[in-house]
């Protein structure tokens, strides 16, 4: 794995070293093999272009534990990264904060996923994202046979793009 490049609008952020940071989630998430593999792509194809969230007082990691976790198995402990200091008066605070954080309150479904990936390399999805449930490798399906979850209905009057090979339309 290549040093990872730090995205340019995360250069007026406090950097820290990445081996001074502290995991605080202990087994809360996992990481499975195909996931660290994946996530070890994308750290090596598209950078750090997110900060690091950080219990400021304890330099605690609340949001970054698996990219954390993947750049010190890869050697880069003296790497400098970007962190966005989040205040907690105590350690209780700090652990609701990273609740808070990795809470998932918007479902992502399959067919938002294919309609709103329809132009995007199927590779790509493949090898660069992961959500829960869905697989981006099963999406050769009608979008237009696939129910729409409840409140995504698109307005009358919300103009639409059109696929010219099969007709498939989303809103632009």
């Amino acid at each position: 794995m290549k040093k990872p490049k730090i995205a340019p609008e995360l250069s007026n952020l406090k950097h820290v070293r990445l081996g001074d940071l502290v995991p605080f989630q202990g087994d809360l998430k996992q990481l499975s093999s195909e996931s660290y593999a994946k996530l070890k792509r994308s750290i090596d194809q598209n950078g750090i272009f997110v900060p690091f969230f950080v219990w400021d007082a304890k330099n605690a990691i609340l949001d970054g534990h698996q990219r954390e976790r993947v750049l010190v198995t890869e050697g880069f402990q003296d790497l400098m990264v970007p962190v966005l200091p989040i205040a907690a008066k105590s350690e209780a605070e700090a652990r609701k904060k990273l609740l808070l954080i990795s809470s998932q309150f918007g479902r992502i479904t399959e067919h938002g996923l294919a309609s709103f990936t329809v132009d995007l390399p199927e590779d790509w999805l493949a090898e660069s994202v992961n959500f829960d449930g869905i697989s981006t490798l099963d999406f050769d399906f009608d979008l237009d046979e696939i129910p729409k979850e409840i409140g995504t209905e698109i307005a009358d009057d919300v103009a639409m793009h059109q696929c010219p090979e099969c007709g498939h339309q989303w809103p632009m």
